[in-house]
């Protein structure tokens, strides 16, 4: 019976555990585009609740040529990532609490009965795993989900993966759909959230984001 009396302790406190504390949100004035976490003990936890909670906005790429959905729109700074084509990006604080991006890729023909989302998406994901080779990136399952834009129908995916950045390796929950933005352009456009810190919130952003964004995604009529 004296292992049982040992363990029967750990029981208790095992069952008896308070549930995990919601986020802190931070103080106002200390929220700015290098740290949307601001002064709340658990910043990215805070910045990620953020992104699932805060107004929907758009930011252009420099020219102009497309919008892009974010939440909480005015603490995402414009950035180049190194290495990686993209037409636009943004990070969302200066540890990288949200990241997004766009591509432009040459539309591929149709299969017959393809759609001509699913056709630039396959196209995307075909470049893609060339590109992730060189940053050691593991993908893994998909699930989709159709939403409508333009009156268009539109296959939004949803994946998680890992990616080596600075000798550590960081798990991010991705979302991505691509589009027939222009005649014989696809663009893709891709989020992605940090998992390692505050899994709950970043998969909570990643849901409003493949919910909410993708149909509010602008492209002008002029092809970059």
């Amino acid at each position: 019976m004296a292992p049982y009396r040992r363990l029967a302790p750990l029981l208790w406190v095992a069952c008896h555990s308070p549930p995990p504390l919601p986020p802190q949100p931070p103080s106002p004035a200390s929220i700015t585009q290098a740290t949307p976490g601001g002064d709340s003990p658990r910043p990215e936890q805070a910045a990620l609740d953020r992104l699932a909670r805060q107004p929907w906005g758009l930011r252009s790429d420099r020219r102009g040529r497309v919008l892009i959905p974010l939440a909480d729109a005015a603490n995402w700074r414009r950035v180049r990532f190194r290495l990686i084509p993209a037409l636009t990006g943004f990070r969302y604080g200066d540890q990288h609490h949200g990241l997004a991006a766009l591509f432009v890729r040459e539309a591929p023909a149709l299969a017959p009965g393809q759609d001509a989302s699913s056709a630039c998406l396959a196209e995307f994901e075909r470049w893609g795993e060339q590109q992730a080779k060189l940053f050691e990136v593991e993908l893994g399952q998909a699930s989709d989900r159709i939403i409508s834009w333009r009156g268009h129908p539109i296959r939004v995916r949803q994946r998680e993966g890992s990616v080596l950045w600075w000798f550590r390796r960081r798990h991010y929950a991705g979302v991505y759909a691509s589009f027939l933005a222009w005649s014989g352009r696809c663009a893709t456009l891709t989020y992605a959230f940090p998992t390692d810190e505050a899994e709950k919130e970043a998969l909570q952003a990643r849901e409003r984001f493949a919910a909410e964004a993708m149909g509010r995604f602008f492209a002008s009529s002029t092809p970059p």
